[in-house]
């Protein structure tokens, strides 16, 4: 697989090689950026893993605007058979529907014996308050959709109704930061929120500040994947200063408002764009469920409206899966996480090497404990099939069994949550 573009980290090894240069008369400096650098490598995300299915993801998301090509979104060792694909598996939106103002019919069978048909689902009609967010309705309601049809088959009240809020930084990245660092992120932060135009200098701000930017990029990336999905740092013309950027978040940091690839009001708008898509998604969550289903809902948001691809410059980012509708691992557990974040859901990030490949993928909580969750896994199958199940808030000995062999992250500690098809509870 292609190794981590995040465009983060690619200018931090940028800057850091020219600053090495740059300072080479200064010793002290160049060995505390490198150092730095080092400490910036993300765990789990400098390639993607490959895994061995019996299937490929047998749907294509009718939302893409451009014709997708056909892909196999795993890779292979030689010798190592290919998913065969299932002809039957296929889901599109029906034009005979139920009535759209009621929710789908349950079903209360669980745990199921077989595979239950999952219907077709239309939202109500409504009159939208602006343009935006009729534009972010053609984008995800039909995955939407799909989401609630999937929830109103599977529910299940086994489980617990008891949910823990989201913690920004579960993962401790931001915590491990020196107090002038934590400040640092925070002014990042703001200066990415209202699009506000920043450099730093050496000579201004002394040669630590450079450090520290490279420092923060890493906890930046991940608690805050919806900024990451526009704003980018880089390095200034003297070499000994670090500059803003705004980039267009269907591509990537080379087409930058800088460079005048792109206006800042169409960053702008696409990155409220993502942020409407988020609430939309939460907003029209149905209530009544238990946190499990809950957690399903957003999953199966993602795997409908999201395929595997690395192809796109996007395809790193939340907004890659959640808008453009190509990712990589990082766009599928990212925004997983940032939908998560919008429902007050604790959420956690895991990295690892599966099959020898970089990965990452979600922890969750329940009142019974932490539990492994792979959105991008679980997309190898159409969401609301049996198998789909299988990377869904699972243990950590169900995830060193399928391959995942988790370095560094949140560590499950739960011991049983039983899927649709599991007896128990």
């Amino acid at each position: 697989m292609k190794c981590k573009k995040s465009v983060i980290c690619v200018a931090a090894a940028v800057l850091a090689v020219l600053l090495s240069a740059a300072l080479s008369s200064c010793g002290a400096i160049t060995e505390i950026i490198n150092s730095a650098l080092e400490e910036l490598s993300i765990p789990g995300i400098d390639g993607e893993s490959s895994q061995e299915t019996e299937e490929e993801l047998s749907y294509e998301n009718p939302l893409l605007s451009y014709e997708e090509e056909t892909y196999d979104p795993w890779e292979y060792s030689e010798g190592e058979p290919e998913p065969s694909s299932d002809d039957g598996s296929e889901w599109e939106e029906e034009s005979s529907v139920p009535s759209p103002t009621s929710q789908p019919e349950e079903v209360n069978a669980i745990p199921f014996e077989k595979e239950p048909a999952i219907p077709a689902y239309t939202l109500p009609a409504e009159t939208f308050s602006d343009e935006l967010e009729k534009e972010a309705s053609g984008i995800i309601d039909a995955a939407i959709c799909r989401a609630i049809a999937v929830v109103s088959v599977y529910k299940d009240e086994r489980h617990s109704h008891v949910s823990y809020v989201f913690d920004f930084d579960a993962n401790g990245f931001v915590g491990e930061l020196t107090a002038r660092q934590k400040s640092l992120y925070a002014t990042l932060i703001d200066y990415a929120e209202s699009f506000t135009e920043f450099e730093y200098k050496q000579s201004e701000y002394g040669g630590d500040i450079l450090t520290d930017v490279l420092t923060v990029a890493k906890p930046l990336t991940l608690t805050r994947p919806d900024i990451d999905s526009y704003f980018s740092f880089r390095p200034g013309s003297t070499l000994t200063s670090i500059l803003s950027t705004y980039f267009d978040p269907y591509k990537d940091s080379n087409c930058s408002v800088a460079d005048g690839d792109v206006k800042m009001s169409k960053v702008k708008h696409d990155a409220e764009l993502l942020q409407r898509i988020i609430k939309r998604v939460v907003r029209k969550m149905p209530e009544g469920l238990t946190t499990y289903d809950k957690y399903l809902y957003l999953a199966s948001v993602i795997s409908a409206q999201n395929a595997y691809g690395s192809e796109p410059d996007n395809c790193y980012t939340p907004f890659g899966a959640l808008v453009g509708g190509k990712s990589v691992c990082e766009g599928y557990s990212r925004a997983f996480l940032l939908l998560c974040r919008e429902a007050n859901l604790w959420c956690a990030y895991r990295f690892g090497m599966p099959k020898g490949g970089g990965h990452i993928w979600n922890m969750i909580k329940l009142d019974t404990g932490i539990y492994n969750v792979d959105v991008t896994w679980c997309d190898t199958y159409e969401p609301g099939t049996k198998k789909w199940f299988k990377y869904f808030i699972k243990t950590d000995p169900d995830f060193v069994s399928d391959g995942h062999n988790a370095n560094d992250g949140v560590k499950g500690t739960g011991k049983f949550e039983p899927d649709p098809f599991e007896a128990g509870k």
